[in-house]
């Protein structure tokens, strides 16, 4: 929570309030700010969690941004190009154009994990009503921590946004407070069920269970693949195994059993392993209505 806070809020803050306050004494250097500063506000764009805020705060700091960049612009005093001669001003430079190509090469990567780098199996998104937000997804590290593991490669986590654009009341105090929870699921695809567990407790907040990092789940049977749904609350599934499955067909409702930092639904497809083993196959890319869903992409549904 403390890392989302610092990527999603106090560095954007920071870099802006860089910009709004130069003092640069020549159009050199303001630019050289303005890349450094744009560069890196990408990067946090890119791989912040903006749902644990306000997913709208996105737009403010960019309102923000161009702002600072206009009154700082305002403030330059020699506006023409200089060419730095000392030695400490070009040592600045070089040291700015540095982290300049490092945070334009993080960025790179972030949006290079825009498509994944094989076919994709085509799923019905598995929610109806609201907006969703996905938390991790995309084919790079950066913007989906799921890339660690082979078989969840392509993993989405999916919370649920309130009018605010946030996931959950400013300081949740009990499940109730995400907007996600109790919310229903429905099956992606037409399948056979190849797992449904439903025995796991629900956990009041974060919960780091490693030995059931899926919590209460379904595994579907989908075109020679796994379909794994992850966290359900406890007692809500509603099918079995050897049950026959039909796109839209109601599973159960997300819960926090498993693994979690909080109410949300983990969706990834797998192909090989055994069949009642997940995470023992490799990941397979998932699209939901022709779209490679991303860190920081919304889903309206009505």
């Amino acid at each position: 929570m403390l890392i989302t806070f610092l990527t999603s809020f106090l560095l954007p803050v920071f870099f802006i309030g860089t910009l709004w306050k130069a003092k640069d004494k020549n159009l050199t250097d303001w630019l050289l700010k303005l890349i450094l500063v744009t560069v890196s506000l990408l990067l946090v764009y890119l791989i912040g969690r903006w749902d644990f805020i306000s997913y709208y705060f996105r737009y403010i700091f960019a309102i923000l941004f161009l702002l600072a960049a206009y009154f700082s612009f305002q403030n330059i005093p020699d506006r023409q190009l200089h060419i730095p001669k000392d030695s400490k001003a070009i040592i600045s430079m070089v040291f700015n154009l540095l982290v300049i190509g490092f945070m334009g090469y993080l960025s790179f990567l972030s949006i290079k994990g825009f498509s994944p780098d094989q076919d994709a199996v085509a799923l019905e998104f598995p929610f109806k009503n609201g907006t969703y937000y996905i938390g991790g997804g995309g084919n790079s590290r950066l913007i989906n921590n799921h890339q660690v593991q082979f078989s969840q490669k392509y993993a989405i986590d999916v919370v649920k946004l309130n009018g605010y654009g946030a996931n959950a009341s400013l300081s949740p105090s009990s499940l109730d407070d995400y907007e996600i929870w109790g919310d229903s699921l429905f099956s992606p695809c037409d399948g056979v069920i190849l797992l449904a567990v439903d025995q796991f407790p629900d956990a009041p907040g974060a919960n780091r269970d490693y030995e059931n990092p899926a919590g209460n789940h379904v595994v579907i049977s989908y075109l020679g693949h796994k379909v794994v749904m992850a966290h359900f609350r406890q007692g809500s599934i509603a099918v079995a195994s050897g049950d026959t499955v039909s796109t839209g067909q109601y599973l159960g409702q997300v819960g926090n059993s498993g693994n979690t930092s909080q109410p949300h639904l983990h969706l990834h497809i797998e192909s090989g392993g055994g069949d009642l083993e997940i995470l023992s196959g490799n990941g397979v890319p998932m699209t939901f209505d022709g779209k490679f869903l991303v860190r920081n992409d919304l889903v309206r549904r009505d």
